[in-house]
């Protein structure tokens, strides 16, 4: 079975520009768990916000970093991308 946040990043790598409620609704990932994920993403330079909606669900990203089939993670605030090895 696959993680919430791997589910979120097929999306991602798949439509390449997303909406944030379009992931929620495909994917089942909660509002914070995604929020974190994004967050990370962003903070990382993988992708990058479209829009300056005022709600989460609305808000438009597009994917600059397209690194593999493998989420990345973040622990401890370093992200580790398993399809570059760093």
């Amino acid at each position: 079975m696959t993680s919430a946040q791997q589910r979120a990043w097929n999306y991602i790598r798949k439509q390449r520009v997303f909406r944030v409620g379009d992931v929620m609704m495909v994917v089942g990932i909660g509002k914070e768990n995604l929020k974190s994920f994004l967050f990370a993403l962003k903070k990382f330079e993988y992708v990058k916000a479209e829009n300056g909606s005022r709600t989460f669900e609305d808000k438009t990203f597009t994917l600059i970093l397209n690194s593999g089939v493998y989420a990345p993670t973040v622990t401890n605030h370093k992200l580790f991308d398993k399809n570059i090895g760093a």
